[in-house]
């Protein structure tokens, strides 16, 4: 039923999917991954979520319902060595001092954090050591699977980039801005 609807092609990637559903819907955002997979798995939450799309407040419910964490999308987290890790922060350090140690506006980190949260790579971080330290002092440490960084930190960065291509803008990263080498 779905498939048909946002005429869902095999070829299609996860995130393509959640953005065209979220388009469908009236919503200013791809739906999360774990809305999409149970919208494909269930058939009625399906029917609700298109039945509620003209009332906000019945689509905010759905959309937020605790259920949906039932359908969590599992990831292989790519594994990034420790000194990867360690390098790229090392990277990112420098590359923010060279910026004067500014971070970039709260809307733009707003912008920034809404498209990771709706993308498939948007992930618990492996029990690593690095991970586990980040996570005594920020407590929101969900990472980037492409690149290992912590989404949150990343984000507030102004000598930052996202390193996944938009699904629709070509050369652009999913924060809307130029796709460069990280």
């Amino acid at each position: 039923m779905i498939q048909e609807l946002i005429q869902i092609k095999e070829s299609d990637s996860l995130d393509a999917v959640c953005a065209r559903f979220g388009e469908f819907l009236g919503l200013n955002q791809p739906v999360k991954t774990n809305v999409m997979k149970r919208v494909l798995e269930d058939q009625l939450f399906a029917h609700d979520l298109i039945s509620c799309r003209n009332t906000p407040g019945f689509l905010s419910v759905l959309l937020n319902d605790p259920v949906n964490n039932q359908y969590e999308v599992s990831h292989e987290v790519e594994d990034h060595s420790t000194l990867e890790l360690t390098s790229r922060i090392t990277k990112a350090l420098i590359n923010w001092g060279k910026a004067g140690f500014s971070k970039v506006d709260p809307k733009i980190y707003t912008k920034r954090m809404s498209a990771c949260e709706g993308c498939s790579h948007f992930v618990e971080p492996p029990r690593k050591l690095i991970y586990k330290l980040i996570k005594k002092v920020n407590k929101e440490a969900k990472i980037c699977n492409l690149c290992g960084c912590v989404a949150s930190r990343k984000a507030l960065l102004p000598s930052e980039s996202c390193p996944a291509p938009h699904d629709k803008l070509p050369g652009m990263s999913k924060w809307e801005e130029p796709l460069q080498e990280n």
